[in-house]
């Protein structure tokens, strides 16, 4: 993501792998702080309609913080545009 948004690389070497439907996919992320199940009350539309927000679902709220879930199918779309162009 910081290369979508920041064009600048990321130095790690940490993968989380994503099996999507019909592919697989990974991120390269510099850790993990936690793996928690989040309530449906605390799962938030995003009200925003500007050019980055197409790339999040909604967000989410784990102890007070605001967290923005990832739209994996619109990343993929602008990897494959990206790739090809």
């Amino acid at each position: 993501m910081r290369m979508l948004f920041e064009n600048e690389g990321l130095d790690s070497q940490t993968l989380l792998v994503l099996n999507l439907p019909n592919d697989q996919a990974c991120l390269l992320i510099t850790d993990v702080d936690e793996i928690v199940k989040v309530p449906e009350k605390n799962v938030h539309m995003i009200g925003s309609a500007d050019d980055a927000s197409k790339y999040f679902l909604e967000s989410i709220t784990v102890k007070d913080n605001e967290i923005f879930v990832l739209n994996i199918a619109t990343v993929m779309e602008r990897l494959e545009r990206d790739l090809e162009g």
